[in-house]
């Protein structure tokens, strides 16, 4: 390995000078351990592709391919905040990339320097940013698909499904079984949907379509209406066991009265 290390900084070294000859001999025997041909540096190969070309067999490492007409530089080191790669380039990133696939970082502009962080914590894996009005954006050619804002807020282009949705909201609906809830009457309720042609406290099809709809808000609607018709319940059904007591306390009448009126006509045969 350090044999290697020295081979490619000689090779650096004297690359510079080396004009005509094809192959540099490094005492191995007479043979060639790397190769200078059309201003490139070959090493375990004489066809070297790149300005360093390194061949290990059926390995290939090629350094400095491709055309860079700008005079971007790379550069990799390490300071004291870890391993560092960079380019000194304000509107080009870093690519990754094979022969059918390419991963693209650090695209984009980015005026203000923010910072991407990712990192693994006990609580688990963490994407960040350093940013406190900037949010996540998840995209592909179509347009967006998913936005996060700085407050925790998501934008999903399309359809959402899950086996369990939590929505945690602080206000209930238990207020409907207070003493003091006016419970409309049935003949308001009738009048309403005759006139609006949807329930009170709900929005019509037209404002949800304009304005979309909040679960949270919607679910506690639903639970008011809920618990208004199990009002409206508990009291057809007390106006029922009153009727019927009612139709029984007149059937023992009706009774009392037919037994008198049949002794009646007996004491008078």
């Amino acid at each position: 390995m350090k044999k290697n290390i020295f081979i490619i900084i000689l090779i650096i070294g004297v690359s510079f000078n080396v004009k005509a000859q094809e192959k540099i001999l490094t005492g191995n025997s007479g043979k060639s351990d790397f190769v200078y041909k059309n201003g490139n540096i070959g090493v375990g190969t004489d066809n070297p592709i790149s300005k360093l070309y390194v061949r290990n067999g059926g390995q290939h490492l090629a350094f400095l391919e491709g055309n860079n007409t700008s005079g971007y530089k790379l550069s990799i080191g390490v300071n004291d905040d870890g391993v560092n790669i960079a380019n000194n380039s304000s509107v080009r990133g870093i690519n990754l990339l094979n022969a059918k696939q390419r991963i693209e970082f650090l695209t984009g502009s980015n005026t203000n320097r923010y910072k991407l962080s990712i990192g693994v914590n006990d609580d688990g894996v963490n994407i960040a940013n350093n940013s406190s009005i900037r949010g996540f954006n998840f995209r592909n050619i179509n347009g967006n698909l998913l936005k996060v804002s700085h407050t925790g807020n998501a934008a999903l282009y399309g359809r959402f499904e899950a086996k369990e949705i939590k929505v945690t909201l602080t206000p209930t609906a238990d207020f409907v079984f207070e003493k003091d809830y006016k419970l409309p009457s049935l003949d308001f309720i009738a009048k309403y949907i005759n006139d609006n042609k949807h329930l009170p406290e709900i929005d019509s099809a037209k404002e949800m379509e304009k304005n979309g709809v909040n679960i949270g808000n919607f679910q506690i609607q639903l639970l008011q209406k809920i618990e208004e018709l199990t009002l409206y319940t508990i009291q057809q059904e007390n106006e029922i066991k009153q009727q019927n007591s009612k139709l029984e306390k007149q059937q023992k009448e009706i009774s009392e009265l037919r037994f008198l009126f049949e002794k009646l006509l007996e004491s008078k045969k």
